[in-house]
C-alpha cells in the first residue's frame, strides 16, 4: 500500500483546495506509482476530498489504468448545500467502485447518495454502497448504534470485498 497525502493535509490546515489545486498532486502520485510498480494492479481510494480525487483520476484517460476505487465518505455536496451536487464525479467512475458512507454524513448520507444516482446504480457486483449505521462523515458511529471497532470492521470488509472481487 502506498499512501498519498495532499499538501493541505501535510501542512496541517483545513481543506480549502479546489479540484484544480488537488488533482495535479493526485495525478503525479498515480503516475509515479504506476511507473515504479507496473506489476501491481492500481487500486485507488481516499476519504472525503481524497475520494473525489480518486474518482476524478480514475475517469481521467490521461492517467495510467486503475482497477478499482474505494471511496470513503464521498462528499456528495457541501454541508447544507444539496444543490451543489458532486454526484457526476462518482457516476463517471469506469471501474469497480465501493463507497463506504455514514448514515448521518452531513456531506450526504448513504441514502441521499443512493437517491442521487440512477435507480439500481449500486445494485451489482461492480458498484457497492456500504452504509455505516449511525456514522457521520468521519465514519465514527454514535455509541448507542455500534462501536467504533464494529464500524471499522465494516470499512475493512468493504475494502477486502472490493479487492477480492477483482481477482
Amino acid at each position: 500500500m502506498i499512501r498519498h497525502e495532499q499538501a493541505w493535509k501535510v501542512a496541517g490546515g483545513p481543506m480549502r483546495a479546489r479540484p484544480d489545486q488537488l488533482d495535479p498532486g493526485w495525478q503525479f502520485a498515480v503516475r509515479h506509482v504506476a511507473e515504479h510498480h507496473p506489476y501491481i494492479p492500481l487500486l485507488v481510494g481516499g476519504h472525503s476530498a481524497g475520494a473525489r480525487c480518486a474518482c476524478r483520476g480514475c475517469a481521467d484517460p490521461d492517467l495510467p489504468p486503475q482497477w478499482a476505487v474505494l471511496a470513503l465518505s464521498f462528499p456528495l455536496h457541501p454541508p447544507g448545500k444539496p444543490d451543489r451536487s458532486r454526484v457526476e464525479e462518482l457516476a463517471h467512475v469506469p471501474v469497480p467502485v465501493t463507497v463506504v458512507q455514514g448514515e448521518r454524513d452531513t456531506f450526504g448520507g448513504a441514502e441521499e447518495l443512493r437517491a442521487a444516482l440512477p435507480q439500481g446504480w449500486f445494485d451489482g457486483t461492480d458498484r457497492r454502497l456500504v452504509t455505516v449505521p449511525g456514522a457521520g462523515h468521519d465514519l465514527v458511529p454514535l455509541k448507542r448504534v455500534m462501536s467504533r471497532q464494529e464500524a471499522m470492521q465494516l470499512v475493512v470488509a468493504a475494502a477486502t470485498g472490493l479487492v477480492s472481487g477483482l481477482g
